[in-house]
C-alpha cells in the first residue's frame, strides 16, 4: 500500500501509531510518502508541489518494485 499525505505531521502520527506495523503483520508492505509541498519536504529541503504529482508518485512505485523480498502483485 502506497500512502500519500497531504497534512503535516500524517506521515509521523501512522508511522508512530504502528499502523505500517500492524499492516505488515497481515503481510501487507506499507510506503508512507510525503509529497512535495508539504512538510519537511517544503520545510527544510524547499520541494515546491507542482501539478505532476505522478512524478514522485511514480518514483516511489518504482522504487518500492526494487524492495527485497517484495511479490510480484502490482
Amino acid at each position: 500500500m502506497a500512502h500519500f499525505n497531504g497534512l503535516d505531521g500524517l506521515k509521523e502520527f501512522l508511522f508512530l501509531s504502528g499502523f505500517p506495523n500492524a499492516l505488515a503483520r497481515r503481510g501487507v508492505s506499507a510506503l508512507v510518502v510525503e509529497k512535495p509541498g508539504v512538510g519537511e519536504p517544503l520545510r527544510k529541503l524547499g520541494l515546491h508541489i507542482f501539478a505532476e504529482v505522478e512524478v514522485p508518485a511514480s518514483a516511489c512505485i518504482d522504487l518500492s518494485r526494487n524492495v527485497p523480498g517484495r511479490s510480484n502483485h502490482s
